[in-house]
């Protein structure tokens, strides 16, 4: 009769054992997750507020069917490494192009030619920047332009 009563007990350890290394899993889980969203968010803030540093303007823009011909200048503090051009033409249709330029702070640059196709109703230019080998899309710092005239 003892020996069923000692087993009783080392069953009874094993279990509160399971539950105790199931409770630290989930509880180290959960807080690896909330480590990676706060990483995440500190990352989203620290993009933000470089985005805030980078502003383009268009000097002037036109195009003819192929192409579309645009001046811009960086008007703040970050040099711009890549341009992406949303552009729309007038059935409706979008057509995402992405151009690498190296504008520097006050830089214009100059006759940029956008390959395309047709007719564009409107292009919004989106700059990125480079920052710890990560491109950051500055959507808050893009320009939109309608009614592009001919060349």
């Amino acid at each position: 009769m003892k020996n069923k009563k000692g087993v009783s007990v080392y069953v009874s350890w094993i279990i509160v054992i399971a539950i105790v290394v199931s409770l630290s899993f989930i509880m180290y889980q959960w807080t690896l997750d909330r480590v990676k969203s706060k990483n995440q968010e500190l990352n989203t803030r620290s993009d933000l507020a470089l985005c805030e540093q980078v502003a383009v303007n268009i000097d002037g823009i036109c195009q003819n069917p192929q192409i579309l011909n645009i001046n811009i200048t960086n008007t703040k503090n970050i040099k711009i490494d890549r341009l992406v051009f949303r552009l729309v033409d007038i059935y409706g249709n979008s057509q995402n192009r992405e151009e690498e330029v190296n504008i520097y702070p006050g830089e214009k640059e100059i006759n940029s030619a956008v390959l395309k196709q047709g007719t564009l109703s409107s292009a919004r230019i989106i700059p990125v920047i480079i920052q710890d080998q990560t491109y950051i899309l500055c959507q808050s710092a893009s320009i939109e332009k309608q009614n592009i005239d001919q060349c």
